[in-house]
């Protein structure tokens, strides 16, 4: 845990594009590494947290997240992001005119209530989470 908070701050601090780009590729390139895994466990516990909320889709949240992931710079930001736009049934966009992406299909609006659905959904997410890490610790004899 704490070789993962070291990687992931030092990422923070020069992991970015400008002056100290070449410094910061190697922690960077690092942190997509160790995010690997995780990213990609939390995009497919979101499309299964659409499947029991209101107004959500697993189908629309499952096929926008595998055709949308790669459209971001990071290889592992888009996984979460990409299911959210389509269990919400929305396109959420960066505007740049060097790095900008659409994720989602162009569908409704964005309202103030799909920001209550996505706290819904991250809620979810981490109570299957947190079941998996205790169902991982009951096995392995850590609990009970």
């Amino acid at each position: 845990a704490f070789a993962y908070r070291m990687i992931n701050t030092l990422d923070s601090m020069i992991g970015y594009r400008g002056v100290y780009e070449h410094l910061g590729k190697a922690s960077a390139r690092l942190d997509d590494l160790v995010n690997l895994i995780p990213a990609r466990l939390a995009g497919l516990l979101l499309v299964a947290a659409s499947g029991f909320l209101p107004g959500q889709r697993m189908t629309r949240a499952w096929s926008t997240m595998w055709r949308h992931h790669g459209r971001t710079q990071s290889p592992n930001a888009g996984w979460t992001m990409s299911g959210m736009a389509g269990a919400l049934g929305v396109q959420l966009q960066k505007v740049d005119p060097e790095v900008g992406y659409t994720l989602g299909e162009p569908g409704r609006p964005i309202e103030p209530k799909d920001i209550t659905r996505a706290v819904q959904s991250m809620y979810l997410v981490a109570l299957f989470g947190l079941a998996i890490a205790l169902a991982i610790a009951y096995a392995r004899g850590s609990i009970f």
